[in-house]
């Protein structure tokens, strides 16, 4: 069986710093789980290899998550994921929540 390869694309100059690596790690751990090889960047985000790390992928996930009053927190960072990911061709995901991102990849994996 061949390990899937996903890099995670979340905020992190936008909001809680602090909260924001938790959502990674959270993210790491619920991918992890799942028996996929989970990439990290904020855990050593440079920016020079965001798009070696992504290359070397088989999809992306992203995690929009929303501050205290429901709003989302923006990510200028994982918007330029995004477009990389696509233009690789990648599977591409987005997700509010770690919960909403186990669920689905349980029911629909990558």
């Amino acid at each position: 069986m061949v390990v899937k390869k996903v890099y995670i694309a979340s905020p992190y100059t936008q909001g809680d710093k602090l909260q924001m690596v938790r959502i990674q790690i959270d993210a790491w751990h619920a991918l992890q789980d799942l028996g996929y090889y989970a990439i990290p960047p904020l855990l050593s985000h440079y920016i020079n290899e965001v798009r070696e790390r992504i290359a070397m992928c088989d999809a992306v996930v992203r995690i929009r998550p929303k501050d205290e009053r429901g709003i989302e927190i923006p990510s200028s960072g994982a918007d330029k994921e995004k477009i990389e990911a696509q233009r690789l061709g990648l599977q591409y995901r987005e997700f509010e929540t770690i919960e909403q991102m186990r669920d689905s990849l349980q029911e629909k994996p990558l």
